[in-house]
């Protein structure tokens, strides 16, 4: 609603609407790959205030044995089954502030502008973090029975098992295109489209002429290189959140590579997702800056397990453990694949 936000004229929803559009290329990249999708269903199903956890119920694929028509044999029937995805909705908050005595003493400073101008890259990169913590997540469920085995099929592993590190050890012309196929057969043909690597093997592709990476001009007519690439007809992310484990040559490396529409959002309602709060008091006065979302990334072919002891928020070491989701999509149609190499 229209007011004022340390002493100039603010509108909230205004405010909140823009911050979003503030242009990222990584996340725009995600997002135009088709890997993150909006989910209207289930924008629809977190609308109430409190709601946190949701039902997405699905068809199974029809099952059942061809019959001779013969004149003689009676028609059997298969009775059509369903499962159901369960998601879950998470808040999150942050507040920054700007002390007057800043300002006051360099009429050239602004504070809280600089705060105001980060604020969406700062969300663009936490969200970041939760999709990468999210996959270890996933790619960390275990559990017994033909699903499990079939989901353990998602990772690609040719990583040294010593210290000595071989060619073969590290990723290479087919890697990508080999993870896809040992995921999901014969539907891995055109079903992934992102890939997230870190640097050192974004380097190594490269330097093997398999990657091109994207340009922009900034503001000043420079050409500059963006950490987007492309291989194969799909986008690649160069980041190094994806961090290495191990020392040395033989440190190991994960890819992960993703299908279209794999990881579904949507936002749900936040009374007052940004307000501008004043103190006087401390420290000679305090311009303070507050903004709260609550959302749901979901990955599509997995339900999520509520602990025994529910909470309106997990926080997200809670959230992202594997224990909290278990694969219910045959796993050949979940579009996710992880790959590990020595570089």
């Amino acid at each position: 609603m229209a007011g004022t936000l340390f002493g100039y004229p603010f509108n909230e929803e205004l405010f909140d609407y823009n911050w979003k559009q503030a242009p990222n290329p990584v996340t725009t990249a995600i997002i135009e790959s088709g890997v993150m999708q909006h989910n209207d269903e289930i924008a629809a199903l977190i609308q109430p205030h409190g709601s946190h956890l949701y039902t997405i119920p699905f068809y199974n694929k029809l099952g059942g044995t061809v019959q001779n028509y013969d004149g003689n044999t009676d028609v059997t029937f298969d009775e059509t089954t369903g499962a159901f995805q369960q998601g879950v909705v998470w808040g999150r908050m942050k507040g920054w502030e700007a002390r007057d005595f800043i300002k006051d003493h360099n009429s050239n400073a602004d504070p809280m502008g600089s705060i105001v101008r980060q604020c969406a890259t700062w969300w663009d990169e936490y969200h970041q973090t939760q999709i990468l913590a999210m996959l270890t997540a996933l790619f960390g469920v275990t559990g017994t029975g033909d699903i499990y085995d079939a989901w353990a099929e998602h990772t690609l592993d040719i990583s040294a098992t010593g210290s000595t590190v071989a060619e073969s050890n590290l990723i290479g012309e087919s890697t990508v295109e080999d993870a896809c196929v040992k995921a999901c057969g014969d539907l891995a043909q055109g079903k992934f489209a992102l890939a997230m690597m870190n640097s050192v093997v974004a380097n190594r592709l490269a330097k093997l002429q398999l990657l091109e990476y994207r340009k922009y001009t900034d503001p000043q007519g420079i050409e500059r290189q963006l950490p987007i690439a492309d291989i194969n007809g799909k986008t690649v992310l160069v980041s190094d959140q994806l961090t290495a484990t191990g020392s040395g040559d033989a440190k190991k490396y994960t890819t992960y590579v993703l299908g279209t529409g794999f990881i579904q959002y949507a936002d749900a309602p936040v009374s007052h997702p940004v307000e501008g709060v004043r103190d006087p008091v401390t420290k000679g006065g305090y311009d303070k800056l507050i903004m709260r979302e609550r959302r749901s990334m979901h990955p599509n072919g997995f339900s999520f397990v509520p602990p025994e002891t529910d909470k309106q928020s997990l926080p997200d070491d809670e959230l992202f453990a594997p224990a909290r989701w278990k694969p219910v999509f045959d796993p050949k149609t979940i579009g996710a694949a992880r790959i590990v190499t020595n570089g």
